[in-house]
């Protein structure tokens, strides 16, 4: 197996290309290794202003898109993200991180409280006082969550 790496400026992050003849059991592992890295980290890395943060997973409240842009809200703090939200999901936690619409995942290790009180939705207020709604198509999967 040939193994070359190149170093560009212009990658905002390193991306990996296998060129293969066939797919063979070794070149699937060798993906499933590759994708796991990134699944293993405990942070997401946020924007703010010039500088870079790395945001561990716990001090997460929700991550949302908004404008084409996905943001990441802590309790003190909101940062830009440069991932987009289906990339962010497939590397968060699923046991805390939930989707509550097409534009927002959030962590319920925040959440304070939820009202079930209006009429097709659900309020969620958290710790920090920010609050979002569930939208209709994801309040099963709400509820299923709170069943476990």
């Amino acid at each position: 197996m040939k193994v070359e790496i190149i170093v560009d400026k212009n990658f905002n992050e390193p991306e990996v290309k296998i060129y293969t003849s066939s797919l063979t059991q070794e070149i699937v592992e060798l993906q499933n290794v590759i994708t796991s890295f990134e699944k293993n980290t405990s942070y997401l890395k946020g924007y703010l202003d010039e500088d870079v943060y790395f945001i561990p997973f716990e001090e997460i409240e929700s991550i949302y898109s908004e404008n084409k842009k996905v943001f990441l809200r802590t309790e003190k703090e909101t940062y830009q993200l440069k991932q987009r939200l289906y990339e962010v999901e497939s590397i968060l936690p699923g046991n805390d991180f939930i989707r509550i619409s097409n534009s927002e995942i959030v962590n319920f290790k925040k959440v304070k409280n939820m009202n079930f009180k209006l009429s097709g939705t659900i309020l969620i207020n958290f710790l920090s006082g920010n609050y979002s709604y569930v939208s209709r198509r994801y309040i099963r999967k709400i509820k299923e969550y709170l069943d476990m």
